[in-house]
């Protein structure tokens, strides 16, 4: 009998070089099923090939915060202004390009959660909201905050970049016989921000008691040839914003946030100071 084996990644992030490392590794482990939880495009110079590639592998996705907030919208009467001319949107507009009509609405009808099994559930933020964030910093109240009524032990999940696995205890006042319940932050298979350039994914195998959410999970990390993936940005990425290029190439190499530290820093900036600020933060931040 065939052994259930299922590969969970997420935030792939039209990074095509790092993904085949990913499912490369999960084809040597023996994966019967392979699942994305989300953030499946834009960054990455290669988002119309990462969706073809997980389509043609049979892969079950769900929408992140970036199907949900950038593809879902674009080019629809409720289009945001912000998407359409800004130029923090540049990348997005040359990725919803690159996608397409027909991409852009598979990925828009795509479902925000499904299910392994009746007690396992995989979603991109939580089970409350796609942008929350399953942390190593997060309190056990805020994690059980995050299941949102949801019955589900088990929860795979992305977002973050960070992989990690949090045991959530039933709260002092719980009911007797509350079920300890299970984050499985699965980390990028496009690029992490935990200082380890390596990409991640998590292996999931039924556990020993066969019931529904009880998983072996294995956190594996992935080497890949990172210059490969920096070379992806040449396919017209870099001429349409060189920065944005240089600020995910080097979150590639490092494995260090880059991105989102300038766009806290440079919030409220009018559209002529955005890229200027951008270039300054680089020299700033090798």
């Amino acid at each position: 009998m065939t052994v259930r084996r299922v590969a969970v990644l997420s935030d792939t992030h039209g990074h095509l070089t790092a993904l085949r490392a990913v499912l490369a590794d999960a084809d040597a482990s023996g994966v019967t099923e392979v699942v994305v939880a989300g953030d499946i495009v834009n960054f990455g110079p290669s988002s119309a090939a990462v969706v073809d590639l997980l389509r043609e592998c049979g892969a079950r996705l769900v929408r992140g915060n970036h199907e949900v907030e950038l593809v879902a919208p674009y080019g629809t009467p409720g289009m945001p202004e912000w998407l359409r001319s800004s130029v923090r949107y540049t990348v997005a507009r040359f990725t919803m390009e690159q996608l397409g009509a027909e991409r852009r609405a598979f990925l828009a009808a795509l479902p925000d959660r499904l299910e392994l099994d009746a007690a396992t559930l995989v979603t991109h933020g939580s089970p409350r909201h796609v942008r929350d964030g399953v942390t190593e910093s997060r309190t056990d109240e805020e994690l059980r905050a995050f299941w949102n009524g949801h019955h589900a032990l088990t929860a795979f999940v992305g977002h973050t970049h960070r992989p990690v696995v949090r045991v959530v205890p039933p709260a002092a006042e719980a009911a007797e016989g509350e079920a300890v319940r299970r984050f499985v932050n699965v980390g990028s298979a496009g690029f992490n921000l935990d200082g380890d350039p390596r990409v991640s994914y998590a292996l999931a195998t039924p556990g020993p008691s066969g019931n529904p959410g009880d998983w072996q999970v294995e956190i594996r990390r992935v080497a890949y040839d990172v210059e490969a993936g920096v070379r992806e940005f040449d396919n017209g990425y870099r001429d349409a914003c060189g920065e944005y290029a240089e600020v995910f190439s080097r979150q590639l190499r490092t494995g260090r946030h880059y991105f989102g530290p300038w766009v806290r820093a440079s919030g409220g900036l009018p559209e002529d100071e955005v890229l200027p600020s951008l270039r300054r933060f680089l020299a700033e931040n090798p």
